[in-house]
């Protein structure tokens, strides 16, 4: 809205700027969004494009706006004559409002049940209907029987780009029908989550129908398969998802020379790689478990942020090999290489070794998460070495009966920040060494001492700082 200022200049008055609104109200929570709505006209149609953004399922856009009386016709559903058309007018607006459908069909009313009966029916008269949801841009589908899990099949939009799927309860046939569905369809998905998990020979029924559809949507950027097994046939698809930046997955192969022509494959066909998380099922390897050269393909990736490579072996690692992984990623700021050992005698990273991941070959780092050798013989005791660290999970590194606690504690303060956080985990599992969004969390055994002790020197130490200035005023 135009406004005078003092020179005479007309102006333009951003608490009217919708485009600016949208960004400031997309801080706002729900509460804040329904006293935001009540101010003026344009703040209310703003504000309630927001509250109406995301459903967590169909339940309010139901309870509060559909009318009983609908049918199908011409490739549209709509009302009869007699019928309420502002009721019909006001459903398809707050329809179009909404971008996120949060969670599949939601908690089952009575009036959804009669909604989608009415949609499934609408659905075998007219095969072209506009989605219920027709500007929808994501859909988090979870279900928990057969006819819910097929019921996506309403919802998908030529606008939709993020797609996750979530069954619970269904075999690989039936997801295997529907991706045959999706395949069908005029989607130009950019993200793709499949985050079910069925026994391996499940997983093996759904390849040909999991490589069809990810063959039918080449503008990829993210797949995300966090429990469910990639067989070797799965290599040849995803070399072709050339826009691919990232990629988690459970590499289930039968030989190591498989697991890596994966890597290289995936390293050669998507450049432009962000973000790998690859849990490595010990049966894909031998005894030697992931060496350096099974990963240095994916150095010719210069843009990673995230690698976090899981097997049941560690990696070995030399202070070359250390600095070459820092020179080729200089903006990883999450790094796990193989924490989550099974024995306990394994050979891991030498404390020493440790201080090569410093800010000089990594400046960005601030996760990291190896399986370590804690003699502390030949382990320089480095001042802040660490310094850009803020989380070190040590894994399922042991500490033994022999390992002087104190000591330990008092390496890893010294070459670490004051603020590090230290986790580690002793059960086994894929997902419990991931870096997520709040995770790894744990802190079990021996290293909870060892954290104790750091924070006792970190406490003392300042104590001593502030000593010392005291002193010198």
């Amino acid at each position: 809205m135009p406004s005078q200022s003092s020179m005479g200049i007309s102006v333009h008055d951003a608490r009217y700027a919708p485009d600016l609104l949208d960004i400031i109200f997309s801080f706002l929570d729900m509460k804040s969004l329904k006293n935001t709505a009540c101010v003026c006209r344009v703040w209310h149609d703003i504000a309630v494009d927001r509250i109406w953004q995301a459903l967590p399922g169909l339940l309010p856009l139901i309870t509060h706006f559909w009318p009983p009386w609908i049918y199908a016709k011409n490739g549209m559903m709509g009302l009869d004559d007699t019928e309420d058309h502002e009721l019909w007018s006001r459903f398809r607006a707050y329809s179009r409002r909404v971008r996120k459908l949060d969670g599949g069909i939601g908690i089952v009313s009575q009036a959804v049940q009669n909604y989608m009966a009415k949609l499934k029916a609408a659905f075998s008269i007219e095969k072209n209907l506009e989605p219920p949801l027709p500007l929808i841009r994501e859909i988090v589908w979870e279900a928990g029987s057969p006819e819910d899990t097929l019921a996506l099949r309403y919802f998908v939009s030529p606008d939709m780009h993020k797609l996750s799927l979530r069954p619970a309860g269904v075999g690989a046939d039936l997801i295997s029908q529907l991706l045959s569905h999706l395949s069908l369809q005029n989607l130009h998905l950019t993200t793709f989550n499949l985050d079910t998990k069925w026994m391996d020979s499940e997983d093996k029924k759904l390849d040909a129908a999991l490589a069809s559809f990810l063959g039918s949507q080449p503008a990829l950027e993210e797949v995300l398969f966090p429990k469910f097994y990639v067989h070797h046939s799965m290599t040849n698809i995803l070399a072709e998802l050339h826009r691919l930046h990232t990629f988690h997955g459970i590499l289930r192969f039968d030989t190591p020379q498989e697991v890596e022509s994966f890597i290289a494959n995936l390293a050669g066909a998507c450049p432009g790689l962000r973000h790998l998380v690859l849990y490595i099922t010990d049966d894909s390897t031998d005894q030697d478990g992931i060496r350096f050269e099974s990963i240095k393909p994916l150095l010719s990736c210069r843009s990673f942020v995230e690698f976090q490579i899981l097997h049941g072996k560690p990696l070995q690692l030399h202070s070359n090999q250390i600095h070459a992984i820092g020179q080729a990623w200089p903006e990883i700021a999450t790094l796990s290489l193989s924490p989550n050992v099974v024995r306990s005698d394994a050979p891991g990273l030498p404390l020493s070794e440790l201080l090569h991941f410093g800010p000089l070959s990594f400046p960005r780092l601030e996760r990291l998460a190896v399986f370590l050798d804690l003699n502390l013989a030949h382990a320089p005791n480095v001042r802040m070495a660490l310094s850009q660290l803020k989380t070190l999970c040590v894994g399922t590194t042991p500490i033994t009966s022999d390992t002087n606690l104190k000591s330990l504690a008092q390496h890893l303060a010294t070459i670490c920040s004051p603020t590090i956080r230290l986790c580690n985990a002793k059960e086994l599992g894929f997902r419990i060494f991931v870096f997520e969004k709040d995770g790894p969390h744990d802190l079990t055994g021996r290293w909870r001492i060892v954290s104790e002790e750091m924070e006792k020197r970190i406490v003392s130490e300042e104590m001593e700082k502030q000593t010392r200035l005291l002193c010198n005023d």
